[in-house]
Order: structure tokens, then sequence, then C-alpha cells
């Protein structure tokens, strides 16, 4: 075009695309060619503030034209009303011959920035030179937005028909040009990763790309991605301000809706019809702001809500809670509008929408939220009992952060409590609160005034929920196992979720279920799930108490497994990350993991050293002293103290009677004592012990069988030794799946330095191979069925039996045997009868020789 107009031919040249797409950039090198060319380059730009003054534009063009030589075209430019001569044609024609008068001496270029924002009687003035320089060395360039292409349509139909007038559609910059541009700023090729995270921010928009780098070289040291800050942030405001009223206003219901904004949700906050928001957001995405999921970075969404006046942020915030709460959108979405909107929401539902939120932000991890969701709730209730439920949940949110700080709300709960204000699942969180620091006696007063309430379900909520087996640990012991969890003393299924699953710590069900989940698997033979070796989710690890629990599981697992440093890694955070006093009566659970930890690897100074912390003397009042007592009684045995870990290992007796939790399965109360016998020389008393262990596990394989079963072996006299006294166990713990026990009550300090005997070498349970033979062997420990018994199975009831008898589950056993688990279960009906048992757990051991 340029070669044309040098040969005396005009055009008109409108250069169109999104706001900060470069049009006023290609206005600059158009400049340069011009003047090198032997040219004169005329600019202006039009604004918004001038539209309504009148040939406004047209006047700053004459001006400098006359300036640079230009005649004068006769007429006064000063603006009039509807009447004046300006408007008559014969202006019209003056103003057109004048300007192709002055070209005919040197070629010409006009341009206007920013047409969409010129006056009525400019374009006029504009569309009629156009028309006419088709034979003049005039070339008029025109640069609009395309959002603003509406309000130029009469130019457009005027103009654009003529064969010497053309359109440039300028597009964002592609992946490759922003590589370019950054290149160019940096003086160096970017690297891919960063070259994408430029082209991400700024979704290819010249001036947001611009801004960035800038931002990027301000930075003392180069970071690996760019990081939007003061140029950004006015670019931003710039390209909104910019682009049409539409684009502003939808842009900062975007903003205030945030990840709930849709075109309808975005309709009913402006009020405007569908056609309208759509083309609005269609120009926000072709600036480079939005993307298709909202702001393209939070950088965007940030400057728009600071754009937004003081004033009108409130009520858009209010009225986006009633658009959301009435569309159905998540609770938490509702309860952000609802903090932001400062209190001008007045609904009755917005309690309850807070509470709910809360809840959701608990199973998520994000506990502060929902902390702050329900402190705006207390101060919004319709009356006491709703302000006291609420004020037990804040507690209980408050708990996954800091227990101590949740203690300053128990006064007024206790209260609320008594006065029947505090009723339902609620009223059951001051008892936990109460528990877990070690005040039985307030708590048992507080459950008293509960019993009401509990009588239809003693344990308060339900046996299968948190609260349910944590209030009957404290007020009957531990429940019973049922048949169908094969004898098991808690089901994994319930266990676990409590401690790793933040989805099912719904409140106020499961905050204070943490310190049983943890004790029970301390105390469980079952070896944990595999989830257990995985990365915490985020829901865990943002939440204190939550990370604590769960690193004190992974100790435990990771003793089982035998990896005595990761135990002492796992244990030292959960005490590190919230704190010694925070575990209350718990505390006894995390320090003997560390303990057990640290007498494995034979580390007897950090083991004195944790034993000698203080601990909350309510915690020997409750199950939570038990792995305390018989780590503490381990560790008297290790220093070779047998008679101290003796009375430790019967104190932690007396505590496991005292909750019900002696089954020999579950917690090993005797084991520990036998080696404290063994170093005291008193080996009858020890065999007595381990027969009467045996009496009490039965014929079912089990690790807890395998451990005293190995210990005869080696204590026994004559036909009962099997085994050479160097395996002997040295003392409990090791692999073992249950903790080694402790003395009394408050640990004495470590002793003065002195001679420590070497530890033995520390056998682990037996395989399944090695306990069938010396089951097999110990006819009188262990109820034999007669072979004709086993004869009367067919080989396929056989091989079923004996990995039932090995503790395999129906299904595991339907996918060794390559049969269904209808199949497994017909067998298993078959075989109860012909062996007359009527559990998988009475099946006798000598099945197992029938493994392959």
């Amino acid at each position: 075009m340029l070669a044309e107009w040098r040969v005396g031919r005009g055009s008109l040249v409108v250069v169109s695309g999104p706001v900060g797409s470069g049009k006023t950039a290609l206005l600059g090198r158009v400049s340069e060619r011009a003047a090198r060319r032997g040219g004169r380059f005329f600019s202006t730009t039009a604004s918004a503030s001038e539209r309504q003054h009148q040939l406004g534009l047209v006047h700053q063009l004459i001006k400098a034209m006359r300036t640079a030589g230009m005649a004068d075209p006769g007429f006064d430019l000063a603006p009039g009303g509807p009447g004046e001569p300006w408007r008559s044609s014969q202006h019209l024609q003056a103003f057109a011959r004048a300007i192709c008068d002055f070209a005919d001496s040197q070629p010409l270029i006009i341009a206007v920035d920013d047409v969409h924002f010129a006056d009525d009687a400019s374009l006029r003035f504009l569309s009629y030179l156009i028309r006419r320089i088709e034979w003049s060395p005039v070339m008029v360039v025109l640069n609009e937005s395309s959002c603003h292409e509406p309000e130029l349509s009469r130019l457009h139909a005027e103009t654009l028909h003529l064969p010497f007038c053309h359109r440039l559609l300028l597009a964002l910059l592609t992946p490759d040009g922003v590589t370019e541009v950054v290149a160019d700023r940096l003086g160096t090729v970017p690297a891919p990763r960063l070259a994408e995270c430029f082209a991400g921010a700024s979704g290819g928009s010249p001036v947001l790309l611009h801004a960035l780098i800038e931002d990027y070289l301000v930075r003392d040291i180069a970071p690996d991605e760019p990081d939007p800050g003061v140029w950004s942030r006015l670019a931003i405001v710039r390209c909104l301000h910019r682009g049409t009223a539409e684009m502003l206003a939808v842009a900062r219901a975007v903003a205030v809706l945030g990840d709930a904004a849709t075109p309808l949700l975005i309709g009913d906050m402006l009020g405007a019809d569908a056609t309208t928001v759509d083309r609005a957001l269609r120009d926000l995405c072709a600036t480079g702001l939005l993307g298709e999921r909202g702001f393209r970075h939070t950088a965007g969404l940030y400057a728009t809500l600071a754009d937004i006046p003081a004033k009108d942020l409130p009520e858009m915030h209010s009225r986006a809670a009633e658009l959301l709460h009435g569309s159905g959108a998540p609770a938490i979405a509702v309860a952000r509008q609802l903090l932001a909107a400062r209190d001008q929401v007045k609904a009755a539902w917005r309690v309850s929408i807070l509470r709910e939120a809360a809840r959701e932000a608990m199973g998520a991890g994000d506990v502060l939220d929902a902390v702050a969701y329900l402190r705006h709730a207390s101060g919004h209730c319709a009356d006491a009992a709703q302000a006291a439920a609420v004020t037990a949940l804040l507690a209980d949110a408050q708990w996954h952060l800091d227990p101590a700080k949740a203690t300053r709300y128990l006064p007024g709960l206790i209260q609320d409590v008594q006065s029947r204000l505090l009723a339902g699942p609620e009223a059951l969180i001051p008892v936990r609160h109460l528990l877990w620091q070690g005040d039985l006696a307030q708590a048992a007063a507080l459950l008293r005034a509960l019993d009401p309430v509990l009588s239809a379900d003693p344990a308060g909520v339900g046996e299968t929920t948190a609260d349910g087996w944590w209030l009957a640990f404290h007020r009957h012991g531990l429940i019973s196992p049922s048949e169908e969890d094969g004898g098991r003393p808690l089901p994994w299924g319930l266990v676990y979720p409590f401690v790793a699953d933040g989805s099912n710590d719904d409140m106020p069900g499961g905050s204070l279920a943490v310190g049983l989940s943890v004790l029970l698997m301390t105390l469980s033979p079952d070896h944990p799930p595999d989830a257990l070796r995985e990365p915490l989710p985020d829901c865990i690890v943002r939440v204190p108490m939550r990370r604590a629990a769960s690193d004190v599981v992974r100790a435990a697992a990771a003793l089982r497994r035998g990896d005595h440093a990761a135990a002492s890694a796992y244990a030292r955070s959960a005490l590190d990350s919230v704190g010694h006093a925070a575990w209350g009566v718990a505390v006894g659970v995390p320090v003997a993991a560390l303990v057990r930890a640290a007498l494995a690897m034979g580390d007897l100074d950090e083991a004195a050293f944790y034993l000698s912390r203080p601990v909350p003397a309510a915690m020997f009042d409750t199950p939570f002293a038990l792995p305390y007592l018989q780590t503490a009684a381990a560790y008297h045995l290790a220093i070779g103290d047998p008679q101290t870990a003796l009375s430790g290992f019967r104190r932690c007796g007396e505590v496991a009677t005292r909750w019900r939790l002696d089954a020999s399965e579950l917690v090993d109360l005797r084991t520990g004592a036998v080696a404290a016998l063994l170093a005291l020389g008193r080996e009858d008393e020890a065999r007595k012990l381990l027969r009467e262990q045996l009496s009490l596990l039965g014929n079912r394989p089990s690790q807890a069988r395998d451990i005293p079963l190995h210990r005869l072996a080696t204590t026994g006299e004559g036909a009962d030794r099997l085994l050479p006294p160097e395996t002997a166990i040295a003392s409990p713990g090791g692999s073992s799946p249950h903790p080694p026990a402790a003395p009394a009550p408050r640990p004495r300090p470590a002793p003065r330095p002195r001679p420590v005997p070497r530890p033995r070498p520390v056998s682990r349970a037996l395989p399944v191979p090695q306990a069938e033979a010396v089951g097999a062997a110990h006819a009188p420990l262990v109820a034999e069925a007669e072979e004709g018994g086993f004869a009367g199975l067919t080989d396929a009831e056989r091989r079923v039996a004996a990995l039932a008898a090995a503790g395999a589950t129906n299904r595991q056993i339907a996918g060794r045997l390559f049969i269904t688990v209808s199949t497994v279960e017909q067998h298993l009906t078959k075989i109860y009868r012909k062996l007359n048992v009527r559990r998988r757990s009475g099946l006798p051991a000598e099945l197992l020789r029938h493994l392959r």
C-alpha cells in the first residue's frame, strides 16, 4: 500500500484487533517507514472523554497540518449548534480539497488511533475525505478495537466496500511470537518452560506480555516463571477501561463470582441479556484477560477486584451470595460471598450455609476457612441455642489447628450443656475435649447431663461412627468385635478413614477420633493398609492434628516393617509439628512409637530423653497409657533392670484389664513379662505365662500366636525345646505387632551411665511354614484334629480350608484358586459341617500343611 501511495494512489486501512493487540505499535512502524519514503505523517488519538466535543478530532488534524504548511480550508472549525454552517457539504468539500492539495507536494498519511472514540461530526468529515482520496497520495489509517466495532458500523458501511479500502485484523501473539518477543527483551532465547509461562499468563496479548517482562526484569533474581507485579496490574486495568462498558462490568462480575461464574449468573447479577454477556465474555477472552475457566492469572482477578469502587463491592458480593444460594451452588462458594458482603445479607439461611461450608472446608483440609465461616456465623445466630451449636463447632475446628486454643471455649460450652442449651451431636464436643485433656470427672458429669439424649444410643451417636468408638472407649471399654470381622479388634475400614481421609472427618463426628484411631493402630496386630505408604493427601497435610495423627500411624506401620529410622522420623514429626502438649492424654502414643524406634536402633539416650519428658497424670487413667507403659517397661529391660520392667508390664496388664482391652490378639500383656521373668531367672513362671497366653489364642494362626510359640520353644525343656537358645527373643518388640510396655505412671529419669548389656539378637515373628512346624510339634498346646477328620474333605475343600485357616478372605481365596467367591462360600459351608466348626477361626492349624 505504501508503494502505491508513493505513486499517487490513495487508500484507507482500518486496523482492527482486541484491546492491547499492538495497533498503536503498528502505527509507530508506519510512521517510521513513511519518513524513510519521504512522506508526511500526521497522527491523532480520539478519546472517550472528548466525544462530546464536535469536530474536536478534525480540529487537531487541521491545526497540525496548517502548522506544516497546509493552506487554510477557509472555514471556522469552532463547535456550534445543529444549524451551524460547518455541517454543510461546502465545508466538507473544502476540508477534503485542502488535504488533497496539500498531499500533491508530498505524500501524506493521516492516522487516527482509537477512532471508535471519535465524535460523530469528525467521523462524518473523515468518511467524506476517504471517499475522495483514491487518486491522491493520501493514506488514511484508522485503528479500532474490535470490541467497539458496532459503534463504527456506519463508517464501515460507507467506506469498506470501496476497492482502495482495506481492513487488517490483528490477532494475539502465537507461542512462537511470544518467544520472539521475550528473547528480544531479555537478550537471550528463554527456556521452553519460561516461554510457556509467559504465553500462558499473557494469553498472547502484547501489552500484557510486555508488562510481565517489565515485572520479570525488575526482580533482583530472575524467577523460574513470570511473577505479575505493578506493571502487570496497570496493564490489566488499562485493558479493562479501554474496552466497552459491558466488558468492564462483566469482568467485575466474573471477579466477584469467582469459580462459580456462568453466563447466566453474570447476566442475572448485572441485569443484562444473554447476547450482551456472551459478546463481552468473548471480547475479554480476545484481550487475553480471560481463559476458559476465568482469569488467566490471579493477578487479573485481584486487579479487577481492586478496580471496583469500594462502595460497590459489598453490594456485589451480597447479590452474588443470593444468586449462588438460589442456584444451588456449593456452600463454600456462598459462604465466601457472605464473608465478603460485610453483613449486608440478612437472609435466614446464612447461618446454615456457613455451617455447611465449614463442614465442607474441614473435609478439604481448609481449617482456617472453616474457622472463618463459623466465626462469621456466630455473629448472626437467631437464638442462643443456635449460637451454642455454632460455638461448639468452632471449638472443634479450632482444635484441629491448636487444641490448646480450643480450650478457651470449654467453660461456656460446659455451661451450655448443663443448661440444656446445647444438645444434639454438638453437645458431645465439649465431652471429647475434656476427655482429650484428661478431665474425666468433668466429662462424666457432662455425660450424666446428656443421659436423656444418649439413652437411645449408649455410644452417643452409634457404634459405627467415630464418636461411638471414642465414647465407648471411655465409658464401656472397647466394643467386642463381630464375628463377621474375623475376630479382628477393629475393622480397618472403620479406623483408617478417621485418620487418613479428611472427607470422612465430618464435624462434629471425627475430630477427637484421631487419637483413638492411632491408639488402635498401635495395638492392632493386623498389618496397616497399603495406603499408609502413599503420600498424604492435601486434606491431611494442611491440618496440623490430622497430619500429626497420620504420622503416628505411619510410625507404627514402619515399626511393623522393621524400618526403625522411618518410624523415628514420623513419630518425631508428630510431636514437633503440633507440640508435645497438644496431644493431651494421647501423648503416650507418639512417645511410645519414638521410644520403640530408639530402642530398636540401640539409642538408649534418646529413649531416656523422651521418657523423661512430662506427660499428663490423667493419661494413666486412659487407654492411651498402654503403649507408653509397655515401651517404658521395655526400656528398663534394655538397661538391665528386669524387676522394674516386670512391674511395668504388670501395671500395663492392669490398665488393659480395666479398660477391657485384655483380648490376647489385641494387646499382648504377657510376652513382655515373660522376657523380664527370664531375665530374672524365673523360667517356670515364664513357661506358665506363655501357656496361659496360648490357651487364650486358640488354634488360628496369627502373629500374636507365633511369638509365644517361639518363646516357648526356646524356654521349654526336653521335647518342648525346638529351637537353639541363640535364636531366642531377647526383648518384646522388634518387628512384633505388639509394642513393649512400661513401668509406673511416671517413668524415672534416665539412670546414670553404667554398663549396659549388649542387646541380644531380636527374632521376628515366624513365617507361616515355621509357625506350622512349631504348632505341629507342640501337641499339648495345639488341639490336633485326627487325620481322618481331613479325609472327608475333597482336594478342593482342603485347599480352600488351608487358605481360610491362614487368614485369607473369601475374595483372596477365589483369586488364588481361580474360582468364584460363591464357590468359596459353598466349600466353606461344607468344610464347617464336616469338621464340626462354626466359623473359620475354629479351623485347625494343621490345615496349613496343605498350603501350596
